[in-house]
């Protein structure tokens, strides 16, 4: 079982999995928030996961946690992450509509 946790401060922050409430984080994406105009934009920069849980799909599941953090807020995002870019969106098109624009990996 685990939890989704986030950390969020002005000019960036975590989204990922912890065991327990405030445990540590077991998988997270990292992200740096921008702002163009109007519009927030969390640039998605990178995604880890402790060695000691990998091969798990916890990328995956904080990766979807970030996702669903960046749609209750209203924002866009920017997947830098090679991981977002290149494995977790093509599997996933219903978040195209959250991304603000894609950076050359």
């Amino acid at each position: 079982m685990s939890v989704v946790v986030e950390e969020h401060k002005s000019d960036g922050g975590r989204v990922g999995l912890a065991e327990t409430e405030g445990g540590p984080m077991m998988a997270y994406v990292e992200y740096a928030r921008e702002e163009h105009g109007d519009q927030v934009v969390l640039d998605a920069w990178h995604t880890f996961t402790d060695p000691k849980f990998r091969g798990q799909g916890l990328a995956e599941k904080a990766t979807q946690g970030f996702c669903e953090y960046v749609q209750r807020q209203g924002f866009k995002m920017i997947p830098s992450c090679s991981y977002i870019a290149t494995k977790f969106l093509p599997k996933h098109p219903e978040l195209q509509e959250l991304i603000f624009m894609i950076k050359k990996l």
